[in-house]
């Protein structure tokens, strides 16, 4: 077969066409998709058995045996404490604690389910979200961490404090190395006894769409900027960036965090100041870092007067 990429004889447009086919499916594969957990329901416990220790449909434990309760009942009739709200997807929630007196952590997991996540793309990016807050229950106070991760890769998540004491929702970022992966959630190790609540399944709607402008501000490739005689005006689009993400651009702004508002229109003709370089994402209309926050300062100076003749000397024949 012949290589149509360097084949003179190969249409023109049809070498652009399937370059662009190439170009949206790798922008795809870079995009991240959200994916929503098992469902955490089931028959739960109802505060009066001696042991409990029910496990949702679809998951199973990985340390400990956690419970499958509802928000105001903890098993053995404990009351659950400094309780908050409801979380999205509302109904039964799992009840994980830490007693590193009694349960043997395993990946610094004390209590913890796993579940099995399956039809992934290899290399492609995913972000699982999950609910929790903590509470506590008899002896076990509010004090504890959640914990989650996919194959051997965990992370521990500390409480917002911007959640107020309720739900907060926490994602766990990771890119597939296997079309099928285990995921675990659950109680972080600690040194104390604690208790978190945790719930997880139909929340990725709830979720803003991710950005691909990212959290880093551009590496640009140069941080001052003079205009060029006979000129009186600053081009910022001559500085690059040498990070730009997939599927966003460079825009320019007079002020930071960067926004819609503070775009400049004309970043090719601007007079001197301190300019801010963002990326911009145009699908999900967001700019890189937080809240627009990622951004690289450009200190633009403009020399005067600009001699008329120019820079360039005259040609003679």
């Amino acid at each position: 077969m012949k290589n149509i990429f360097f084949n003179s004889s190969a249409p023109k447009s049809f070498v652009f066409i399937l370059f662009g086919i190439l170009m949206l499916f790798s922008f795809k594969m870079n995009a991240q998709i959200c994916l929503d957990l098992p469902d955490i329901q089931g028959t739960p416990c109802m505060g009066t058995e001696t042991t409990c220790d029910a496990t949702p449909t679809g998951w199973t434990p990985y340390v400990g045996t956690p419970d499958l309760t509802e928000t105001n009942a903890a098993p053995t009739g404990a009351a659950i404490t400094n309780y908050i709200g409801m979380p999205v997807s509302s109904g039964t929630v799992g009840l994980f604690i830490s007693s590193p007196g009694n349960i043997t952590s395993v990946n610094s997991f004390q209590e913890s389910w796993f579940t099995t996540l399956t039809g992934l793309t290899v290399g492609q990016q995913y972000t699982i979200p999950v609910e929790w807050q903590r509470i506590a229950v008899s002896t076990f106070s509010n004090g504890g961490n959640l914990r989650m991760g996919v194959g051997t890769t965990f992370q521990t998540y500390t409480v917002d404090p911007t959640a107020g004491g309720g739900w907060q929702t926490d994602q766990f970022t990771f890119t597939a190395t296997a079309t099928s992966m285990t995921f675990v959630m659950g109680m972080a190790a600690q040194g104390s006894n604690a208790a978190i609540l945790i719930d997880a399944g139909n929340i990725c709607s709830t979720i803003p769409p991710a950005c691909n402008a990212s959290v880093t501000a551009p590496a640009l490739s140069a941080s001052t900027l003079n205009n060029v005689c006979p000129a009186t005006t600053a081009d910022l689009t001559s500085i690059t960036a040498s990070n730009t993400p997939a599927g966003t651009s460079v825009t320019w702004h007079n002020a930071t965090p960067a926004s819609n508002a503070n775009k400049i229109a004309n970043a090719n003709s601007v007079n001197a100041g301190t300019f801010y370089a963002a990326f911009y994402d145009g699908v999900n209309d967001c700019y890189s870092g937080v809240s627009g926050n990622g951004t690289t300062a450009v200190t633009v100076t403009i020399n005067t007067p600009c001699c008329g003749a120019g820079d360039t000397p005259p040609a003679f024949n």
